[in-house]
């Protein structure tokens, strides 16, 4: 009975019964969800203890008011769980834009709790409850993911719009997704534009989210295209990446390298790269012919110091709330939009 009640609730939700307002009748409905007319009888009867429906006595069972103001999605509410140095800051801009238009955006940093899958789910049903006629997130690609809590958002006539890849295969989401990939082969052919010869990955240890295998997937096509040497990964540590044993190893590469002229040290992130550029000027390392250093991402404050590949976030921000507002995009509708990087030089860093 389960089933053919949120089959049911589905259906509504969508819009199935909107142009009437009215459900069939108990028969039609049992031969529609092939099931018996007891079963449609009880799941009819929790529907209405829910509020989506109400039966009047000879003349039928009808869409409650409530359910109606979701199928047209009145609300003009959204969502928004955006990472901080990045799309966050971008909305905080636009919204006071969109609030003169209608429509009120309600503002979730993820990155203060660390996209912790609870705290986001949270959110989300919050906004569900809420009557939201969409969310705008960066979901956490933290386990467990909320794969389940945004098919059922969508199913109950709620947009959920991705701006980063959760997980790898996107398929089955709405979404505008920065090309993390190309990002990737953009910084191997950046380096080698630029006369280097050998390249060398620097990242941290552990669990990669799905952006970053994304980055190193493009790096790694772009350099076996190019016939670059790539040099062993520098492995930095989370959080205090350098500690005594990562010294150890950056002082053993940097030995044995030779000429800093030709290599391009490219980081997954900015504050790896950061951290390891004020980590060689304090040890005078490479001082004579400093390498080209270039981060695929631009999610941290440190971007306005060195080279990085970065994204139109206001555009994506922009697409996605002109996604939610288009009455003529269902939610379970596929969407997809793919955001190019553009490259960002820092005067004093450029390759030479």
């Amino acid at each position: 009975m389960v089933k053919i009640k949120e089959a049911i609730r589905r259906d509504i939700t969508l819009g199935k019964y909107a142009s009437t307002g009215r459900l069939p009748g108990v028969r039609e409905l049992a031969l529609r969800y092939d099931c018996s007319r007891g079963t449609i009888s009880n799941a009819l009867k929790e529907l209405s203890n829910q509020g989506l429906i109400h039966t009047k006595h000879g003349k039928g069972t009808f869409l409650s008011e409530s359910s109606k103001t979701f199928i047209h999605q009145s609300s003009r509410m959204v969502g928004a769980a955006l990472l901080r140095n990045s799309w966050m800051e971008y909305m905080e801009k636009l919204r006071d834009e969109y609030l003169r238009d209608g429509w009120f955006i309600s503002l979730y940093c993820s990155s203060d709790d660390m996209q912790n899958p609870e705290a986001e789910r949270h959110f989300l049903e919050l906004a569900l409850r809420q009557n939201f006629a969409g969310v705008i997130l960066t979901g956490t690609p933290l386990e467990p993911l909320n794969s389940d809590l945004y098919l059922k958002l969508r199913q109950a006539g709620m947009k959920i719009m991705h701006l980063t890849n959760y997980k790898t295969d996107m398929s089955g989401n709405a979404t505008i997704l920065p090309d993390y990939r190309m990002a990737g082969a953009m910084a191997c052919s950046v380096a080698a534009a630029g006369g280097k010869k050998r390249i060398v990955l620097i990242t941290t240890a552990g669990n990669h989210p799905p952006s970053t295998v994304l980055r190193m997937e493009g790096l790694s096509l772009m350099n076996r295209a190019l016939g670059m040497e790539r040099l062993p990964d520098l492995l930095l540590a989370e959080g205090d990446r350098i500690t005594p044993a990562v010294e150890k190893q950056l002082h053993e590469f940097f030995k044995t390298c030779g000429s800093c002229s030709d290599l391009a040290f490219l980081a997954d992130d900015c504050a790896t790269l950061w951290d390891l550029q004020q980590w060689m000027k304090q040890n005078e390392i490479c001082s004579e012919k400093s390498p080209f250093m270039l981060s695929m991402s631009d999610t941290h404050p440190t971007k306005r110091f060195i080279n990085y590949i970065g994204f139109n976030y206001e555009q994506s921000l922009r697409l996605a709330m002109e996604y939610i507002a288009d009455d003529s995009i269902r939610p379970l509708d596929p969407f997809h939009r793919m955001l190019e990087p553009f490259l960002h030089l820092h005067p004093e860093q450029q390759c030479n």
